[in-house]
């Protein structure tokens, strides 16, 4: 057996047991082009930004991304959170039905337009808080899941600890509002504003679409009717989702309006979520994500001047993030794989078999990285030498590729057949062998 290594490795001959742990910090990724250097990149107009990859939690680019800020409207994002959980939890139910108090009817800002003594689902009310970010929906849902709003905001503050989020992470309320937009009913208890900072925010997204990714089932429409006898549907404030890229998405099945020139202008392929939010103290604030060939990035920014601006600005993000990162392949279906190459065959017409990748070893990577480093395990399931006949396809092994905190395990077969010696093959081999040690034994060789 042939084994491709800087090192040296001893084989023992019978039963072998083939255990190879290499860090290699180079590797031949043959056709897969690159450029040679990778694209300056700077985002301005913005408080603050960060890029995540939502496979591996990468940051992949960041600005003021720890500095604590109103998240305004983002904040609902953990309403949803508590309340899928609290479900989960069996403490309510999707088909619960809630009632409207004085103060969720008169809460100021982006609302559903639900009226004091109304009652819709559970259902129905987390619908309207993803999507059309319905200030109303978030205080009946916090006032169902915690008695109050100030109570589920103490919720609130414990998921962010229990999700890892910074000692920055705070709420105060449900919706996002400061203190002086809840008037009379700003909380007592708890002091200071809402505030999180971008690291924070991204995170939370990003435990939200991993814990509960049917989120993105409501964060994609463009419309939704909470009463059928609405005139017009509730509308998503985000501008960049790619189903305004068809005419024929707009408004989903319930109808509605046409897209706007703005809808069209920012439409982004892929995008999919996730939540807008803006009060003064804040600025316009985006957490978008998008999804492209398998590769799910999650962008927030923070503190633009207007709602046209946090879209550019997210746009500019999503664009750099989808041309630096692509899928990188570390071994090829059919192809050799790095540290076992042969394996050894007794009795067949030949004395090793070839060993190939069973399927692709596939990971999402820097695309302008020069090689990418990565850990491998290999290792040999089979006995050696194999007994003839081999068959091409027969799992010999397994490789364990490590790369930027994924890992891939892939089989390793025989790549082609090795047919067993006949009886008089193998009869005939007996004789020379016995024939070339007789002569050398005389000293002809």
């Amino acid at each position: 057996m042939k084994l491709a290594s800087r090192s040296k490795t001893r084989l023992f001959p019978i039963r072998l047991l083939i255990l190879i742990i290499l860090t290699l910090p180079t590797f031949s990724l043959g056709a897969q082009a690159r450029a040679a250097e990778a694209p300056s990149f700077a985002l301005d107009g913005v408080k603050a930004a960060i890029l995540f990859d939502a496979g591996t939690g990468e940051t992949l680019y960041e600005y003021q991304a720890d500095e604590p800020r109103p998240p305004a409207s983002m904040a609902k994002m953990m309403t949803y959170y508590v309340v899928l959980d609290a479900i989960k939890q069996g403490w309510i139910g999707w088909d619960d039905m809630v009632t409207a108090s004085k103060y969720a009817a008169d809460v100021i800002g982006s609302q559903a337009h639900i009226r004091e003594g109304e009652s819709y689902s559970v259902r129905d009310l987390a619908k309207a808080l993803m999507l059309a970010s319905a200030n109303d929906a978030a205080v009946m849902l916090a006032e169902h899941v915690g008695g109050s709003e100030e109570n589920f905001a103490y919720m609130m503050n414990a998921k962010a600890k229990e999700l890892g989020l910074s000692e920055s992470a705070y709420f105060i309320n449900a919706t996002g509002l400061q203190r002086y937009d809840l008037g009379a009913n700003a909380p007592l208890t708890l002091a200071g504003e809402t505030m999180l900072t971008a690291r924070d925010t991204a995170l939370l997204a990003l435990h939200l679409i991993q814990d509960y990714p049917e989120v993105l089932e409501t964060t994609r429409m463009t419309n939704w009717k909470l009463r059928d006898t609405d005139e017009k549907p509730l509308t998503n404030s985000n501008w960049m989702l790619e189903d305004y890229l068809s005419g024929s998405a707009i408004g989903g099945a319930a109808g509605g309006e046409a897209a706007n020139l703005s809808h069209l202008e920012f439409a982004y392929r892929g995008m999919d979520g996730l939540k807008t939010g803006y009060i003064q103290a804040a600025g316009h604030c985006f957490t978008g994500t998008a999804v492209r060939d398998g590769i799910r990035l999650v962008s927030v920014v923070m503190g633009t001047d207007s709602m046209r601006l946090r879209f550019e600005k997210t746009k500019e993000l999503l664009d750099y993030g989808f041309s630096q990162f692509g899928v990188v392949k570390l071994a090829e279906a059919g192809a050799g794989v790095t540290e076992m190459r042969d394996f050894p065959v007794r009795l067949g017409k030949k004395g090793e078999v070839r060993i190939a990748a069973a399927s692709d070893a596939a990971f999402i990577g820097n695309l302008y990285a020069s090689e990418p480093s990565y850990h491998l395990e290999v290792q040999a399931t089979a006995d050696a030498p194999l007994m003839a006949p081999v068959a091409k396809g027969d799992r010999i092994g397994v490789a364990t590729f490590s790369y930027r905190g994924q890992t891939q395990t892939i089989d390793l077969v025989a790549a082609e057949d090795v047919p067993a010696l006949t009886w008089l093959e193998r009869s005939l081999r007996g004789v020379l062998g016995r024939l070339l040690s007789w002569t050398h034994s005389l000293g002809f060789v």
